[in-house]
């Protein structure tokens, strides 16, 4: 949908300034500053998207989880809802304790009884 807003956006800036005045069309878009805020959104949303996809395979490896990782690290906003400690996980302490496993670190008891 962000997608395609851009193409209509600018679609609808060549038809020029008088005919979108006269429609009443010009108030109801966005300014510079708002558009290019959507445009990085954009980019943003296509990593994502990208990254999801990639997740729900069924050929997924180990190797691609982490790319998944790796853009919570992009944006630190994400940590608190995505991170390794987010809320959404079921089981904590299987959780950490699969990521200790995987770098090899020493595992406490309660990661070691799940």
């Amino acid at each position: 949908m962000v997608a395609r807003f851009v193409e209509l956006q600018l679609a609808i800036t060549q038809l020029g300034h008088d005919l979108l005045f006269d429609h009443e069309v010009q108030p109801l878009l966005l300014r510079r500053a708002e558009h290019e805020r959507v445009k990085a959104l954009e980019k943003d949303h296509i990593k994502f998207e990208g990254v999801t996809q990639a997740l729900q395979k069924s050929s997924l490896t180990m190797p691609a989880v982490r790319l998944f990782d790796q853009v919570v690290k992009e944006y630190p906003a994400l940590k608190s809802r995505h991170g390794a400690t987010a809320q959404i996980g079921n089981n904590p302490h299987l959780e950490q304790g699969l990521v200790k496993l995987q770098r090899e670190e020493a595992l406490t008891i309660a990661e070691r009884s799940v």
